[in-house]
């Protein structure tokens, strides 16, 4: 029989070795990053620049990145900051305003603990 400690180690490791797809599937990232997108180019708009080429010159972004950001190409941080504050918003209030899709229900840290051991991992064998 596995001892506290060992089934809390290999607890522990199930969850903090699990795939992006345990969190988000790849489809729905995809669609997180379009209305991250969508979200920049309405508020952008809204701040009165038809033209994404202009707003990204204007506030010294790099064109393609910025047309890149806007069609839910993936966008650091930090670039993201910069583009909030370009359009006079705030991180936070910034993603009130994005659409997040519905995710597949997923795994919590309560089900891997009460989850039965790994059948896969053999008892240890005390040697008195």
């Amino acid at each position: 029989m596995l001892s506290c400690f060992h089934k809390l180690k290999q607890t522990m490791k199930d969850m903090f070795t699990k795939n992006l797809d345990d969190v988000m599937s790849s489809s729905e990232l995809r669609s997180l990053m379009l209305s991250i997108g969508t979200t920049i180019r309405k508020l952008r708009i809204q701040k009165g620049y038809k033209c994404a080429e202009y707003f990204a010159f204007e506030f010294q972004l790099n064109r393609s990145a910025y047309y890149g950001w806007e069609n839910g190409k993936n966008i650091s941080i930090k670039k993201l900051i910069i583009v909030c504050e370009a359009l006079g918003t705030t991180l936070p209030d910034f993603f009130q305003l994005v659409k997040v899709p519905p995710q597949k229900k997923r795994k919590t840290i309560a089900s891997y603990v009460n989850e039965p051991p790994n059948p896969g991992i053999r008892k240890e064998s005390r040697e008195n």
